[in-house]
């Protein structure tokens, strides 16, 4: 080996020692990431030795539109915290010149580095592809998964639709989405004609996990609660099949995904179906549906526009049957709780950050099969 090409090794060591990213040919990806590795471990035995790890096959599609800068951050932080072999992808258009390409890159994400730990770390592949280039990636990615670990996508964006898109969701176990932040409200329809036909395929969205405590705040309003001393029911959860109005308010303006999803949980949970359009007024979204009684509910999105309102895709709750009314109301620091018939309680509210919801998508509550039946009842209501 010539000096050059020790320096150059030099170099390439403390770049991966470092997390700095090191380009590789596409071929070499795997021989490239074992010689980094045996020269981060050193010698047997020695203070120097690292533990490989990995939990999860975490592949992140990045939709060109977004900041890949963000991404790879929120992926390095994601990845302190649950070791996976994480394959980020990003798609483009096609080179100025024309050309059809795969580029790749392998770093680590370290753990326990310079804090008196032995430190471990876990590998991260970026690929940039190009043009009809793109149409490789699934098989790339089916090379580069662990098989002994389960695997996940997040993509973030909007899912595309076509072979490519379907054979990419075919190589995991989980795929994660975040219908918060899609451009536009139809782009659930596109989530959701991604995962029909595919059964075993696990369905997680950050924005139905962000707003899983509104959701059983909702449930506990029809609790079984009797008058002290007497058999009365205060609160009976026969009311549920009384409702004749559901009004979710929202913080945020443009796409109403966890407000459609709110009202997609409840018509599922109830047998709400055959949705149809009413007339708006004053803004406020208005649907009427069908009870399994054949009755009527009116359906409710009303958005808060006044300024500084606060950013949640759901800050407020109604439902009323006939004299009877149930209330959630949001705000920064706290969710107040109105039952019919019940004094108002408090709790806190919480905020997640997007780290905390990816961490949260790859453990158990990744696994929920209500959010797909939610989703499709949200689907039949953005269609209808």
């Amino acid at each position: 080996m010539t000096s050059g090409e020790t320096s150059n090794d030099d170099d390439e060591l403390k770049t991966f020692e470092s997390g700095g990213s090191i380009e590789v040919p596409v071929s070499q990806i795997e021989s490239s990431l074992q010689k980094l590795w045996r020269k981060a471990a050193g010698v047997a035995g020695s203070p120097s030795a690292v533990t490989r790890a990995c939990l999860w096959n975490l592949v992140v599609r990045v939709s060109p539109e977004l900041d890949f800068a963000g991404a790879k951050k929120l992926v390095d932080e994601v990845a302190a915290q649950i070791p996976a072999r994480v394959i980020v992808l990003r798609p483009s258009e096609g080179a100025a010149d024309g050309s059809n390409k795969i580029r790749a890159w392998v770093e680590a994400n370290w753990r326990g580095k310079g804090g008196g730990q032995r430190p471990s770390g876990s590998d991260e592949v970026t690929l940039m592809a190009e043009g009809s280039a793109r149409d490789r990636l699934p098989s790339l990615v089916r090379s580069l998964i662990t098989p002994d670990a389960p695997s996940a996508m997040l993509w973030m964006g909007k899912p595309e639709e076509g072979a490519p898109a379907r054979a990419l969701v075919r190589e995991i176990d989980r795929l994660i989405v975040d219908t918060r932040k899609l451009s536009a409200e139809s782009d659930m329809i596109s989530i959701h004609d991604l995962s029909r036909g595919n059964d075993g395929l696990e369905l997680a969205d950050l924005a139905w996990i962000g707003f899983s405590p509104l959701r059983g705040l909702t449930a506990s309003l029809f609790d079984s609660i009797r008058a002290p001393g007497s058999t009365d029911l205060i609160s009976d959860p026969g009311d549920l099949e009384k409702i004749e109005r559901v009004e979710v308010i929202s913080g945020v303006r443009g796409n109403q995904a966890r407000s459609l999803l709110f009202l997609g949980w409840l018509s599922d949970c109830l047998g709400w179906s055959n949705f149809a359009r009413a007339t708006s007024v004053d803004g406020t979204r208005v649907w009427t549906a069908k009870k399994p009684s054949g009755d009527s509910v009116k359906l409710e999105i009303r958005t808060l526009g006044a300024a500084g309102a606060h950013q949640h895709g759901v800050v407020g709750l109604t439902l009323e049957a006939g004299d009877k009314r149930w209330s959630l109301e949001r705000d920064a620091r706290k969710i107040t709780v109105h039952g019919s018939g019940l004094p108002p309680r408090v709790q806190p509210s919480r905020s997640h950050s997007d780290v905390d919801l990816v961490v949260a998508a790859l453990g158990g509550r990744g696994r929920d099969p209500l959010y797909r039946q939610a989703l499709a009842k949200a689907v039949e209501l953005i269609g209808s």
